[in-house]
């Protein structure tokens, strides 16, 4: 992140307060308290001893824990080469245990760094046969008879189910929606990046037509004065191009979201499989806090390259992006669940945006399409963009807007029809991605 977060101590803090809101009756840890200070570590060592004087029961390991913060365990469990060299009551019962043996503990010592002293064979403060002689002095011990005899209390899951009170979908959605947008705010080039570049290119496609739209019409004359070599009909076709690159390659590049998907994937499998939130919240708190920066790409886009071109209709051009943009987006976010590797998804994300390009109506005309590629063109939602910028753009503009609509079989367009097909691939899509993730990535092995 651009914009510094929470510590790596936070983050350790942070890791098992989201352990514990789940309030399982068994907690496993590795090395809970690694990255922090002495104190720290004592208070979290302090605060899940008071979870195990409620019934929890929690396992961990740890890395040289003061005395103090050592003290605080019921039971330790020593182990070296394989061998289980002690596992029984902490304190002076594992003192005498090891005093009994040959191994007495100073009593300035920290008892922990004692133990790890003991049964280190690296740096040969102890031989290999000693450490034997250790084990086999533990399993004959009382202390691994009465552990091995103690009854262990059978843990009521139920019951601790029934005192958890799991956050509902609609305090999930906003704490979501709250947490995507504080990470969109830590990593600006996220969005910027992309911003940046949609207004490079709209800037260079507004300048590339500059003034065209204007020139592809003019006031007071009819159908009857659009014949060849006028300037409303070359203006006019000189439009199309450009009608085609808006709805095709500005959309296109909205492949560039998957990999930022993909970065925070684990992330919703392990709180999903922990318990921690849901599918339909995440989906939608996704679906949310992404439309401000698809609204700024749509924005910015149609302001240049309509106002520098001076088309019809910037109104009409904005919504028709934006609704394309939020479409594309869904897409991706559908095809990046389904994927493995960001590799895998970027490919058939792109071959499928190609051939949606190619059966859109605009490389070939859609009375020409052959029958048996008809349905991509109906399946394309590039094809309900496309006619809409068309129809958005030559419906009014005389004398030559409606030949060319006729040409390519647009005179009878309903802008209302195309947004709610376009919104609708939209929710579509994002049902698709909710799917995916429900059946793909339950976090669970």
């Amino acid at each position: 992140p651009i914009i510094k977060g929470i510590s790596a101590g936070q983050k350790r803090r942070l890791s098992i307060a989201l352990e514990m809101i789940a309030q399982s009756p068994v907690l496993m840890l590795d090395e809970p308290t690694s990255g922090l200070d002495a104190v720290a570590a004592f208070q979290v060592v302090k605060l899940l001893k008071g979870l195990c004087d409620k019934g929890h029961t929690v396992f961990l390991s740890i890395h040289q824990p003061s005395t103090q913060t050592f003290n605080l365990f019921d039971y330790v469990g020593l182990l070296a080469r394989g061998k289980q060299i002690y596992l029984g009551p902490n304190g002076q019962t594992a003192i005498n245990h090891f005093a009994s043996h040959g191994h007495k503990c100073p009593e300035t010592a920290n008892p922990a760094d004692f133990y790890i002293e003991l049964v280190n064979t690296d740096f040969g403060a102890v031989t290999e046969g000693e450490l034997n002689k250790l084990a086999e002095a533990y399993a004959n011990s009382e202390i691994a008879k009465n552990m091995m005899a103690e009854t262990i209390a059978t843990v009521d899951v139920v019951a601790f189910a029934s005192t958890i009170r799991g956050a509902n979908v609609f305090m999930q959605f906003f704490a979501l929606l709250q947490r995507m947008l504080h990470m969109s705010y830590k990593n600006p080039y996220i969005w910027g990046v992309r911003i940046v570049m949609y207004i490079c290119l709209a800037l260079m496609v507004g300048t590339m037509y500059e003034g065209v739209g204007s020139r592809s019409e003019t006031e007071g004359k009819s159908v009857s004065d659009c014949r060849a070599g006028t300037v409303e009909l070359v203006a006019s076709e000189s439009l199309l191009p450009c009608l085609y690159y808006v709805a095709a390659f500005l959309v296109f590049m909205s492949v560039a979201v998957l990999p930022f998907f993909l970065e925070i994937r684990d992330v919703f499998r392990r709180e999903r499989a922990n318990g921690q939130i849901t599918c339909a919240p995440y989906v939608i708190a996704d679906f949310v806090a992404n439309l401000f920066g698809i609204t700024i790409i749509a924005g910015c886009s149609a302001s240049l390259v309509v106002g520098i071109s001076g088309m019809n209709n910037m109104g009409g051009f904005f919504l028709n992006l934006w609704l394309a943009l939020i479409v594309a987006e869904s897409f991706m976010r559908f095809i990046g669940a389904g994927q493995p590797h960001y590799i895998l998804g970027m490919a058939f994300g792109a071959g499928t945006f190609g051939m949606f390009m190619l059966c859109e109506g605009y490389m070939v005309r859609p009375q020409d399409i052959p029958d048996y590629w008809i349905w991509a063109y109906k399946i394309a939602f590039h094809t309900y963009s496309f006619e809409w910028f068309m129809y958005n753009q030559f419906k009014d503009a005389m004398p030559c807007g409606p030949v060319i609509l006729e040409m390519y079989d647009m005179a009878n367009v309903d802008p209302l029809r195309d947004a709610m097909i376009l919104l609708g691939f939209a929710v579509l899509f994002q049902f698709g991605f909710f799917v995916m993730l429900y059946w793909l990535h339950t976090g669970r092995r």
